[in-house]
């Protein structure tokens, strides 16, 4: 599963099938890696969201947050995620509508 905020919408989770979120939004994303093999659709989750995820699986698994190593996982383990309390501020040198501009254009469709 991806835990992601509006900033790794268009990273991770677009990746994986999950939606592209305004950067501006608050909302966490829950977007399955493999949704071919469960019946959780991707979610866009409140603000306030406390998703945990428990290992259920014998097979090797490892939890990955960016920056860092990874960590294995064991059987019954539980991953708590949440937004932090912590904000970075990104200084825009474009106005706002250019990072719909860009993403048509990245994903290399054509503007209506």
């Amino acid at each position: 599963m991806i835990v992601a905020t509006a900033t790794g919408s268009t990273a991770y989770a677009l990746s994986a099938g999950g939606p592209i979120v305004d950067p501006r939004s608050q909302a966490l994303l829950l977007v399955p890696v493999a949704a071919h093999l469960t019946t959780v659709p991707s979610m866009v989750l409140h603000e306030g969201a406390i998703v945990t995820l428990a290992l259920r699986s014998r097979h090797n698994a490892s939890m990955s947050v960016d920056g860092r190593e990874n960590i294995p996982l064991q059987v019954g383990d539980e991953i708590e995620a949440r937004r932090s309390n912590r904000v970075c501020t990104f200084a825009r040198v474009r106005p706002m509508s250019h990072f719909y501009t860009d993403l048509v254009y990245r994903l290399r469709r054509e503007p209506d």
